[in-house]
């Protein structure tokens, strides 16, 4: 993997305090950039939340950094900030005891990838990697193994059944206009687009094995395939 990653265990003591890990760079006013549901934000230095990572490059090299949960990050002079923990609280206002979790462990795990130019697609898929491990588990060669998109900045973020359909939803990851296609196992005769509530809106029409793609940057493409009868 070309992730550098880490856990940092501890117990915390006290209260009105924060723990953050820091990454320092080389980069000087570089490019500031969150991944959101289904996208990428440029964003200013202060703390925003990130859904897994975030990215601080020029046009030469950069550096990601992968949350795992702990999901506000920012930049402050070329370094990287990530908080781990908060024990904050409004005691004026409320009960604030648990808000600091004293004597409670709590182990928090983050990685980095240093990179070159252009290489959102790897970025998108590291995070998603590291934010879902694979299970490990004993059984046969799942039909939804045989399932794939491309080009590859295309995701696939939902696959389940609905009904006597299967719904697969896909998203463009970097912001790019694209043309592609979802390979489908065998056995599904037809496909239709759909809205966010699985509802096709427009009528089925024959899979031959994929289903053609043309995704703007950063859009969201929803389908239902219905097995052959």
């Amino acid at each position: 993997s070309p992730r550098i990653e880490y856990e940092t265990k501890i117990e915390p003591l006290g209260k009105h305090y924060r723990i953050r890990a820091l990454f320092p760079t080389s980069i000087r006013d570089g490019l500031i950039r969150h991944e959101i549901p289904f996208g990428i934000q440029e964003r200013s230095p202060h703390e925003h939340v990130a859904q897994n990572w975030i990215d601080y490059a020029d046009e030469d090299v950069g550096l990601a950094l992968f949350n795992r949960g702990t999901p506000g990050n920012n930049v402050d002079d070329g370094t990287m900030l990530l908080s781990l923990f908060r024990a904050a609280a409004m005691e004026y206002k409320a009960p604030s005891a648990g808000s600091f979790n004293e004597g409670v462990a709590h182990t928090f795990q983050y990685a980095i990838m240093p990179h070159g130019s252009d290489r959102d697609v790897e970025i998108v898929r590291q995070g998603y990697a590291f934010n879902r491990p694979l299970v490990i588990t004993k059984g046969g060669v799942s039909e939804f193994a045989q399932w794939n998109v491309a080009p590859d900045s295309v995701f696939i973020s939902g696959l389940r059944r609905s009904g006597d359909t299967v719904f697969i939803r896909v998203y463009e990851a970097t912001g790019a206009t694209v043309k592609g296609a979802i390979r489908v196992p065998e056995g599904f005769g037809s496909y239709a687009r759909a809205d966010g509530l699985q509802r096709a809106t427009e009528e089925f029409q024959r899979c031959d094995g994929s289903i053609p793609l043309e995704l703007r940057g950063f859009e969201i493409g929803n389908f239902l395939l219905k097995e052959e009868e």
